[in-house]
């Protein structure tokens, strides 16, 4: 078994499902009484929703590099963000590394049926307004949407106040359930790790894409050496 380094609590409440994730898939490969082998650099959240507040994002970069440079002295053979938003630093932030990068948008690409056409993709703001996953969904030949502007201000409060603190209302989820519904669209990217916590998959009339457990799959592969 391959080691999985995780740079983790971006929220942590996500970070749990990442854990939780890796775990159960190395019980169902090896059996009953196996745990999945990985390390967890657990950042303060704080320090990187103040910083993405304020635009700093070379900030965001230091941090999340320090973190993965951390993981690979540690010993783990990939690193891996446990969040989706801090993919726009990915690039700078894991420049240096001599080991993979298992990033959570190839995951959740790999994973869209053939047939979609118009995915809608959902996450914070930082992801909805910029080409995370406009441009790869492009380039397979589909026209990715996202909800007007007043559902992404929704959203992304909804994701940042109460979702990344363990929290959800039926309120919220109505709403979220009804941007869904909304939208001329015919899949559903989850594009932020703690939305399933809002629009569980199973509740939503399209085929679903949720982020958090496409990144756990790519993890596993990798940790027991399928890629």
């Amino acid at each position: 078994m391959r080691m999985i380094g995780l740079v983790g609590g971006m929220s942590w409440e996500s970070s749990a499902a990442y854990y939780e994730g890796l775990n159960l898939q190395a019980q169902k490969r090896l059996g009953e009484g196996h745990s999945a082998s990985c390390l967890l650099h657990s950042l303060d959240f704080h320090e990187i929703s103040s910083r993405q507040e304020d635009g700093d994002w070379e900030g965001v970069t230091k941090i999340l590099q320090d973190a993965s440079l951390s993981l690979e002295r540690g010993g783990a053979e990939a690193v891996a963000f446990c969040s989706n938003t801090v993919h726009l630093a990915a690039a700078e932030a894991v420049r240096p590394l001599r080991v993979p990068f298992l990033s959570i948008i190839d995951a959740v690409t790999s994973e869209i049926p053939k047939e979609t056409a118009r995915p809608l993709v959902l996450g914070t703001a930082y992801t909805m307004q910029s080409r995370l996953y406009a441009d790869p969904l492009t380039s397979m030949g589909m026209k990715p949407c996202i909800p007007k502007a007043g559902d992404q201000r929704f959203l992304n409060d909804v994701i940042f106040q109460d979702l990344c603190r363990g929290r959800v209302t039926e309120e919220a989820k109505k709403r979220a359930a009804a941007i869904v519904e909304a939208a001329d669209a015919d899949a559903l990217i989850l594009g932020c790790t703690e939305l399933s916590m809002l629009l569980p998959p199973r509740q939503i009339p399209l085929p679903v894409i949720d982020s958090t457990e496409a990144h756990v799959r790519l993890l596993s592969s990798f940790m027991f050496g399928d890629v």
